[in-house]
Order: structure tokens, then C-alpha cells, then sequence
């Protein structure tokens, strides 16, 4: 069945099956034409998409169970404590309309906080653009309340971090790129590079061999005067120095791990996926010193 024909069967618009296809929920075959060939199976795939996306549910969520039913039942709990959680925030702000009591509604705000996901408790603390490209980098691995003592002080480490961390300055020469590197990424692209590097992730292997060409290429480029002469790897190398000196990777990211079981299995996936790629492409092991 062509991409036409599915849009018929399904109502889903283009785009959205293929965003499916980029998330790697479904792989149609290439006809000999050029055209994709979606089958029923693939077909029946998109309209369950369909239904759990009307339902709020992410993208990394409709993965999950479309992997595994029976962790539906959890986000369904998961969506039931977020409804309950939104009636008490409008009933709190309801009394304070008409009390504009801030003193109690603080209160009643505090209690209610310890029901809320990590992903809603930092755009809270940080609100503005330096919260929302934190929370949307790393909103996969948030969505879920704080239960133990250790995660509670993983998330206090993180907070600490995330207020006194001195803001990233580039030199005036290299703002120009960097300001349109940063343009170019909003939520929804943040959203898709975090699906497509799950996706390889999870899949090294089929990856590394589909795109072998784009590798090769890319590993001469990374040892080329070009890239070393390019604004791209000055501010790449500024980035990791202000990283280093900062505790990025000695303070932040080890007590993200605690915080989020989710993101630490994501990083044992990397490590694992690193692994593989180094056996790869050997030539790749210089270039891991300089990140």
C-alpha cells in the first residue's frame, strides 16, 4: 500500500506517518520505483499511533508500548495522577481569585509538588528559553515524581547546578554561527534529534551498515583542515572546556543518572553503541579526545 492509500485508511497526514518511519515504529520496503510499500500490519501500527497520540501520550511513550502493551497500564496511572494534578492547580487558583491569598497558595502549592514529574519541576525552577532547551533536551528520561531519598538529592545536585553554572559566552567572532545554530533548534527539533539518536542507538548495528557512506564521509571531514578551521569545532572545543571547568560531567551528568534509571540505562546503551562504532572505525578513537 502506497503513502496515498495510508492516508486514506489511517486520516494521518504525511508528515506524521513519515515522522512514524523516522522514529522507526514502522519500516516500509522500497519498491523497485522508488515508492514505499507500507503492508496491513505496518498499517494497523499507525492508526494505534493515531489513537495514543490523541491521548496525550509522547513519543517515546507510544514506543514503549508498542514494544510492550503491558506498560500501558503504568502511563495510563502516569496520565491519571497528571489530570488529578491539573483539577488541583485550577481549584488553587480558582481561591486564589478571589482570596489573592499568595501565602496559602504557596502552601498548597509545595504539597502538591511532590506529585509532579522532574520534567515539570525544572520548567518550573527555570523558566524562559535555558529551561525549556534543558527540559526538552533530557524530556524523555524526566517524566516521573521523585521517590527516594537518593533521587531527591540527585535532583537537589542538579538544581544547584543548572542556577550557578555561569552563562555559555562565545567570542563575538563565532556568535554570529552559534546564534544560528541555536535558532535552528526549537522544541520540535530537539524532540526529533532525540528520537533519531535513540532510534541508532538501540539499532547500531542496521545503522552502521545503512549508512556507511554518510560515516566514511563524515570521519574525513572530522580529520580535515576544514573542520578544525571551522566555527563549528572552535565552539565545539569551547563548549567542552566551559564543560570541564564547570563539572558538566564530573557533578551533572553522574547525578542525572541517579535521578532518572531511564537516562542511565540510555547511557549504558551509548557505551554499548560506542563500542561497537570504535570496532568500526578505529580511526574514530582519536577523535574521542577531543570531545
Amino acid at each position: 500500500m502506497q503513502i496515498g492509500q495510508v492516508q486514506k485508511e489511517t486520516g494521518l497526514t504525511r508528515k506524521a506517518i513519515e515522522y512514524a518511519v523516522l522514529q522507526g515504529v514502522i519500516t516500509p520496503k522500497t519498491m523497485e520505483n522508488g515508492y514505499r510499500d507500507f503492508d496491513e500490519q505496518e498499517v494497523d501500527l499507525l492508526k494505534k499511533i493515531k489513537v495514543l497520540r490523541k491521548l496525550g501520550l509522547s513519543g517515546t511513550e507510544i514506543q514503549n508500548i508498542l514494544s510492550d502493551n503491558s506498560v500501558l497500564q503504568k502511563y495510563a496511572l502516569k496520565k491519571d495522577v497528571q489530570i488529578k494534578l491539573d483539577q488541583e492547580k485550577s481549584k488553587i487558583l480558582e481561591k486564589l481569585s478571589k482570596s489573592f491569598d499568595y501565602q496559602t497558595a504557596s502552601k498548597a502549592l509545595d504539597s502538591l509538588s511532590q506529585k509532579e514529574t522532574i520534567f515539570q519541576k525544572l520548567l518550573d525552577a527555570f523558566p524562559g528559553t535555558y529551561g525549556e532547551l534543558f527540559c526538552f533536551h533530557f524530556a524523555p528520561f524526566l517524566n516521573f515524581s521523585i521517590e527516594t531519598q537518593e533521587q531527591k538529592q540527585a535532583y537537589e545536585t542538579v538544581v544547584v547546578f543548572l542556577d550557578e553554572i555561569p552563562s555559555f559566552e562565545v567570542p563575538d567572532e563565532l556568535s554570529a554561527e552559534f546564534k544560528k545554530g541555536a535558532a535552528l533548534l526549537g522544541k520540535e527539533k530537539l524532540n526529533e534529534i532525540q528520537i533519531q539518536a535513540q532510534s541508532s542507538i538501540q539499532n547500531i548495528d542496521s545503522f552502521l551498515e545503512e549508512n556507511e557512506d554518510m560515516m566514511n564521509h563524515y570521519l574525513t571531514f572530522r580529520q580535515s583542515k576544514e573542520y578544525y578551521n571551522s566555527p563549528a569545532f572552535k565552539i565545539q572545543q569551547l563548549f567542552l572546556k566551559f564543560s570541564q571547568n564547570y563539572g558538566y560531567y564530573t557533578v551533572f551528568l553522574p547525578a542525572l543518572r541517579i535521578l532518572s534509571p531511564s537516562y542511565c540505562e540510555y547511557c549504558k546503551q551509548i557505551e554499548k553503541a560506542e563500542e561497537k562504532f570504535l570496532q568500526k572505525y578505529p580511526q574514530a578513537k582519536a577523535l574521542k579526545k577531543e570531545n
